[in-house]
């Protein structure tokens, strides 16, 4: 039951209108600080927030580099420290984390740049799954699958492990790159698509490679940038969306280059930033939503960027934008489960939730009784658990409409 309604609910997504970038709601972003660095005795630190994730629950997850640990936020509010600097508590300790990722159970996994470690967190339960003796050294980045298998970058080891549901570990990307020529140097930032293919960003090596699952290796960007004189150098984030097209973010160029799914290499976004007055400086992270629109961090500019086809450029945060707390080097993003985005702030220890500017779930406004079933459909899937039509978003003809949508028993999971 639970798989039918998933194909259907993709099913029906992969038809509504899709774009590189998607045009702007017109709703004003509201930043809000939920997390700070607390030296009390009574609460949990937070010191240079680096990274942070969500998982489907509403949970943010943030790791502190200096304090040496990931603080969870609840929906409501509530901080807990879920790992510190003692690690598993059996000697495997963490310093430095740098590298988060939530799993399809639910686990939270946590690299340790200076402890030379990978812990995966389930049920309060702390269990180091990596460590150098794997071939890893300074692991930063981390990306999960759909089936639940791991990919860790290695920034000192140049490399990617991918750690299988059974616990065997594989090198797919190393110093040597695609084996042509195009060595990769301190791999830094990962994404993986829908497909399975995985992205990594060279860090040193000022340049980006695509990893297929069947073990080829290609690079798709190096300094040279777009060919057109806007270079590349040191590889911030990437970022990939479901169409194919990937996103790389020049730390040092302080740019960032669109290349599309046959290879074509656009610069998107340079220093100028929005071109009136809000530049972008150091961008590292990135993040697409669920309607193409892409979303980036100026570490050294203090500010997020959004881009869009209508409206280009447009900086929907910047320092003195929260009523509580400053967002000085945002360095981690993350898209929440309902349309929240979240940013971690390097230099001001905090962590902030920026809505009205993401989408990432178009069925949030719907429950099971805006669902029905239409006659034909009866007993296709199981018993109709609602009386009531919903009307979503839809195209009609080749342009923007709406028409109703009839479906069985439909619990939607987001």
């Amino acid at each position: 039951m639970d798989i039918c309604l998933r194909i259907l609910a993709l099913s029906i997504l992969s038809l509504l209108p899709v774009s590189v970038f998607a045009q702007s709601d017109g709703v004003d972003p509201v930043l809000t600080q939920i997390a700070a660095s607390s030296h009390s005795p009574f609460g949990p630190s937070l010191d240079q927030a680096h990274v942070c994730v969500t998982d489907r629950h509403g949970n943010v997850y943030v790791a502190g580099e200096l304090s040496n640990n990931v603080l969870r936020v609840s929906p409501s509010g509530t901080i807990t420290e879920i790992i510190g600097p003692d690690g598993d508590g059996a000697g495997h300790q963490l310093s430095q984390p740098m590298g988060l990722a939530v799993a399809p159970d639910g686990a939270v996994y946590v690299s340790g740049y200076g402890s030379n470690n990978v812990f995966r967190i389930k049920r309060r339960r702390v269990t180091q799954v990596l460590d150098a003796s794997d071939g890893l050294d300074q692991p930063r980045s981390m990306v999960v699958s759909p089936d639940g298998t791991l990919f860790v970058a290695g920034m000192g080891s140049s490399n990617v492990l991918r750690v299988a549901t059974d616990g065997s570990i594989t090198e797919v990307l190393g110093p040597e790159g695609d084996g042509y020529g195009n060595t990769v140097h301190r791999v830094g930032d990962l994404a993986l698509d829908r497909w399975g293919i995985l992205y990594a960003a060279g860090y040193a090596s000022h340049n980006a490679f695509k990893i297929w699952a069947g073990g080829d290796v290609r690079e798709i960007i190096d300094t040279t940038g777009d060919g057109m004189g806007h270079t590349l150098e040191v590889t911030g984030g990437i970022a990939v969306d479901d169409n194919g097209n990937v996103f790389v973010s020049g730390f040092r160029t302080n740019n960032v280059f669109h290349i599309d799914a046959g290879g074509n290499i656009t610069e998107l976004l340079d220093e100028s930033g929005t071109g009136e007055g809000q530049e972008l400086r150091m961008p590292r992270s990135m993040v697409v939503d669920y309607r193409g629109d892409l979303l980036v961090t100026g570490g050294g500019s203090h500010n997020v960027f959004k881009l869009s086809p209508e409206y280009g450029a447009v900086c929907v945060a910047e320092l003195g934008d929260a009523i509580v707390g400053e967002m000085i080097v945002p360095y981690g993003m993350a898209l929440g489960p309902n349309d929240d985005l979240y940013v971690s702030c390097y230099y001001s220890d905090n962590l902030f939730r920026l809505d009205g500017v993401a989408v990432s779930n178009p069925w949030k406004d719907y429950g099971p009784d805006d669902f029905v079933v239409s006659p034909e459909n009866e007993g296709l899937f199981g018993d109709v658990v609602s009386a009531s039509a919903a009307s979503l978003p839809y195209p009609e003809d080749g342009a923007g409409g709406w028409v109703k949508l009839y479906l069985d028993d439909i619990l939607l999971e987001t």
